[in-house]
């Protein structure tokens, strides 16, 4: 419950952030990254104890709308992706819906968002639908039980976006 408290507080915070100049790298941006990346660690975590199924599929979806809640702040940070994190920030209340192969056929093979040019765009992408990915393949368990190593994967896939994304905003 907590944890979920947080991410609310986070997007409220995020929901402010509409502001129309530079953009400077905040309290809040940083205090937003260490909850995705401990979030992040939490379900890597969870996923390593072999984790009940609901637990998984809270963190998972937490960890997505940690990174949802980013997003405005991402687009003034990068705007070179507007278009890209708009669609994405548009379409992300229908796509935590998506089954598994939806999620992929859409934001993997699809053309669900538009073209990019900046690498940064596809790991801002990946890294708020990766965790959509294992919340549908926790859902989507028949038995209970959770294909771990696939979720493993896809968390520390997430991560690795995460990190790329971190180490470009300390470049800006």
């Amino acid at each position: 419950m907590k944890l979920f408290l947080l991410v609310l507080a986070l997007l409220t915070i995020s929901a402010c952030g509409d502001s129309v100049g530079e953009p400077q790298p905040t309290a809040d941006s940083n205090s937003a990254a260490q909850v995705y990346l401990g979030m992040s660690e939490q379900l890597l975590s969870e996923l390593r104890l072999q984790g009940r199924a609901s637990e998984l599929e809270h963190i998972s979806t937490a960890l997505a709308v940690a990174m949802y809640a980013q997003i405005p702040d991402l687009k003034l940070r990068f705007p070179e992706c507007d278009a890209y994190l708009q669609s994405l920030y548009q379409g992300f209340d229908s796509s935590v819906q998506l089954t598994h192969a939806e999620l992929s056929e859409q934001y993997h093979n699809g053309d669900a968002l538009p073209t990019f040019e900046a690498p940064i765009c596809y790991h801002i992408k990946e890294a708020t639908v990766l965790p959509l990915l294992i919340r549908a393949t926790v859902r989507e368990s028949q038995t209970g039980a959770v294909n771990t190593v696939s979720a493993r994967r896809h968390a520390l896939k997430a991560q690795a976006h995460f990190n790329i994304i971190q180490q470009q905003l300390q470049r800006k």
